[in-house]
């Protein structure tokens, strides 16, 4: 399998980068797709009303190490408690007992999305953008905040780790293309927009919480990956279905 270079990364980013597709002011990229409909159609599958969590703890156990941008795992404050409140330290100033806390953490520190504004290619960002408009007060354009009424609608989850009935996890960076679970999925009707947000659970982070000093960061790993992955991971399919990505 051929290793990927810089240069593969940025002359395939070049080709299949969509930016002016949505016109010069866009910070959508492809949830331009999502539509009203989408979201009644997402919520017409609800059978069961069951609920799984998708997140890793919001504590002082994630993954993070310094290693990489000095970032630091979730440290909790409590600023009021049950005990001061017992102790009579909120009766006078506010008059109410309460409980309150506080954490501080870098994002990547838990799960959570990418904005636009994430990754950069040289000096711009998502559809040309200025990187220089990510700045220390933040993302003046392609933040998160546009994502709020979008990322919403149909998904679907490739439980990779569950389908291999508890055999050895697969390892960080390693491709679940030619698994069982994205065959089937290839052979399932997707809608005009090209099919719904894909989530992949592929079981490597719990074979790595006991020893997190050596995992690297989530998501796709250039050492390991093939040209394929990372025209999949760039979330187009190729000139002739461009359109539908």
């Amino acid at each position: 399998m051929a290793k990927l270079t810089r240069d593969d990364v940025l002359k395939k980013a070049e080709e299949l980068k969509n930016w002016g597709k949505w016109g010069p002011d866009d910070e959508l990229g492809v949830l331009n797709y999502v539509t009203p409909e989408d979201i009644v159609n997402a919520a017409r599958l609800v059978k069961k009303g069951r609920v799984f969590r998708l997140g890793l703890n919001l504590d002082e156990n994630g993954p993070q190490r310094g290693i990489f941008g000095g970032r630091w795992n979730p440290m909790h404050q409590m600023l009021a408690t049950g005990t001061d409140a017992v102790a009579g330290k909120h009766d006078v100033t506010p008059g109410l007992r309460y409980a309150d806390d506080a954490i501080n953490l870098p994002t990547q520190a838990a799960t959570q999305w990418d904005a636009l504004a994430h990754v950069f290619i040289g000096e711009k960002m998502w559809n040309g953008y200025p990187a220089t408009l990510v700045d220390s007060r933040g993302a003046h354009k392609n933040g998160i905040e546009k994502f709020a009424d979008k990322m919403v609608g149909r998904g679907v989850l490739l439980d990779v780790a569950r389908s291999d009935h508890g055999r050895r996890p697969r390892r960080h960076g390693q491709s679940a293309r030619g698994h069982r679970a994205t065959r089937r999925l290839r052979h399932r009707p997707h809608g005009s927009d090209g099919g719904p947000p894909g989530a992949q659970r592929l079981g490597w982070v719990r074979r790595r919480r006991r020893a997190w000093t050596g995992l690297r960061n989530p998501g796709l790993d250039p050492r390991q990956a093939d040209r394929g992955d990372l025209q999949r991971h760039l979330g187009d399919r190729g000139a002739t279905q461009r359109d539908r990505a």
